[in-house]
């Protein structure tokens, strides 16, 4: 149920800039943006789910009652097996935590961002998608800036998406934030134009 408000989803690989062109839609234009891995952080704190994660990742993934995100990831990105035993954890939460969002929108349209798109229950809620990519190496290059996180680590958390069909989800958009921000600037207005009219 989405109250006649339209969704539309930026997707695309770690790195690859849907963080980017998601804030563009709100800095420019105030569009509601719901950060999908962001807002999944809090199901870590959620009562029933914490302890779940404590029996399989063991309790010193936690230190001083926060998360070790990234303990977690050095003990998830490697091991598919134990990663999809933890999204069973988190995404059941973070699809409802989205639909609660949603009911409080009042905007023509909002924006979901989120990674695993092709993978996901969310790819249902999307009335139009926006599919960001970049050439691999400039991905790390990116990361290794932005996180600090070691190549070994960057590949890992990579290998993880490797499988993942963004073409699968016949997105109406697919942009590469390569050079210059700027020269996308005004396909995002003509899209957020598109949004409005729908």
């Amino acid at each position: 149920m989405k109250n006649n408000i339209k969704v539309l989803c930026v997707t695309g690989p770690i790195g690859s800039g849907k963080s980017t062109v998601a804030d563009f839609f709100g800095k420019t234009y105030g569009i509601p943006i719901y950060y999908a891995d962001h807002e999944a952080k809090k199901a870590y704190f959620d009562i029933l789910i914490k302890p779940q994660i404590e029996a399989l990742l063991g309790k010193e993934v936690y230190r001083d009652g926060l998360p070790d995100y990234k303990l977690i990831g050095e003990k998830v990105f490697p091991r598919p097996t134990i990663l999809k035993k933890l999204e069973n954890l988190i995404h059941p939460f973070v699809y409802e935590d989205f639909k609660n969002w949603l009911k409080r929108q009042c905007m023509p349209y909002v924006i979901l961002e989120n990674a695993l798109l092709p993978a996901s229950e969310f790819k249902f809620f999307c009335d139009e998608t926006i599919v960001m990519q970049l050439p691999q190496e400039e991905q790390i290059n990116r990361i290794v800036k932005r996180d600090g996180l070691s190549r070994k680590a960057i590949l890992d958390r990579l290998a993880r998406q490797t499988g993942l069909d963004y073409r699968s989800i016949n997105a109406r958009w697919y942009l590469e934030n390569l050079q210059s921000f700027k020269k996308l600037i005004p396909i995002l207005h003509e899209i957020h134009r598109f949004m409005v009219k729908k």
